[in-house]
């Protein structure tokens, strides 16, 4: 590389990593806040929900990074452009394609970086998450009891606890079982568990006391050390555990189990999947060009290109949105797959077109009457 090419490429490297870390932590914190379930219901502490958040940040950094890379390319090269720097530049006869170079191989790292997260790193996490989301909302003791609340999980038994030990153990407990209405029944305890018997969840009481009514309506109390209560007809809102397209492996998604009913009637949707993990790095590349295009794509001018930044920011902001609207369409018809190929390979090609990087040109070739090598190179050379 060039002197100024290396140049170039370290100022298109800092302000690319501090968008996509910034975004990514946005990111972040949005997710942190959609699992506040966790906490406010399951009782979880907040370093889990950190810990289950960062699970899904190496995909946030793959999705915002072309869009990092869309607007360190604006950033870097219009204070370039700005400052006469690249005017220098084409006027001493780089072409328009040494001048992208740097910008490029930076595009080219990230689409690896893009395509390594979604074939391997993305499945891995999203699962672990998945299973991590699954363990908590299926655990019994955070169904069925919650510290300081009364809480029927059980038709007819009302739980309070006190306080939930860090090792799950429940202090100061309280259950009203009205499942028999002729015979209802407290009971207190100064600690107890959840356990299973048989497979049906119960609780295991110590030392405590039981307070009911005889035949005859008078009140009944008895002590104890250990007791246990069975908890039948409860019920947990969890299923099965599921592992959604984005948390299955890339070999899977190409190859969905045939005998799974849900397999069976989304193969169009797992084929969408895996395609986008394969095209995704195609939109790196492409969002970096049109952030170059979006500098030089009307040539060079004093007054400035904030009304073709905006044209182009809006394009490649329709692009992105494409990847994702146009998914529950080509989920129908598994052959238009190809479009996630096409829609990021076509502008880039076109933009290279328009920038005349087919060609070993010593100038912009990009509106008309740009045949003139002598008038371009003039003109480069008054701006300066």
């Amino acid at each position: 590389m060039l002197k100024i090419q290396k140049y170039i490429l370290g100022l298109l490297i800092g302000p690319f990593l501090a968008i996509t870390i910034g975004l990514s932590l946005l990111a972040l914190i949005t997710q942190s806040l959609t699992q506040l379930d966790l906490i406010v219901e399951r009782g979880q502490s907040p370093f889990t929900i950190l810990s289950i958040s960062i699970l899904s940040t190496p995909q946030f950094m793959a999705v915002v990074a072309p869009v990092a890379l869309f607007a360190s390319a604006i950033l870097v090269y219009g204070r370039l452009y700005s400052e006469n720097e690249l005017v220098v530049a084409f006027a001493s006869g780089m072409s328009v394609w040494k001048i992208a170079e740097p910008l490029v191989r930076l595009a080219s790292v990230v689409a690896l970086f893009v395509l390594t997260i979604g074939t391997f790193v993305q499945p891995f996490t999203y699962r672990l998450m998945r299973e991590k989301i699954f363990a908590i909302r299926s655990d019994i003791a955070t169904t069925l009891v919650k510290e300081g609340q009364f809480r029927e999980s059980v038709k007819g038994v009302t739980i309070y606890t006190r306080k939930i030990d860090q090792n799950g153990a429940l202090r100061g407990l309280l259950i009203s079982d009205t499942r028999n209405k002729d015979k209802s029944v407290t009971y207190s305890a100064n600690s107890g568990g959840i356990v299973k018997i048989n497979g049906t969840p119960a609780m295991s009481l110590n030392d405590g006391s039981i307070h009911a009514r005889d035949e005859n309506g008078a009140p009944i109390l008895y002590g104890f050390s250990q007791y246990v209560i069975t908890l039948d007809g409860f019920n947990s809102d969890e299923k099965d555990l599921f592992y959604k397209p984005s948390d299955r492996f890339t070999p899977d998604l190409f190859t969905p189990d045939m005998t799974h009913n849900w397999d069976r009637s989304h193969k169009g949707e797992l084929l969408v999947e895996a395609n986008h993990r394969f095209s995704a790095p195609f939109y790196s590349i492409a969002t970096a060009l049109l952030g170059f295009f979006a500098i030089f794509g009307t040539g060079f001018s004093r007054r400035g290109q904030s009304i073709h930044i905006a044209k182009t920011s809006a394009a490649a902001l329709a692009m992105l949105l494409a990847q994702s609207g146009l998914e529950g369409v080509i989920e129908k018809q598994p052959t238009l797959n190809i479009i996630q190929y096409i829609i990021p390979i076509g502008v880039s090609l076109f933009i290279m077109f328009k920038l005349g990087m087919f060609k070993n040109w010593n100038y912009l070739l990009i509106s008309g009457g740009g045949n003139n090598k002598r008038r371009k190179s003039s003109e480069m050379m008054e701006l300066v």
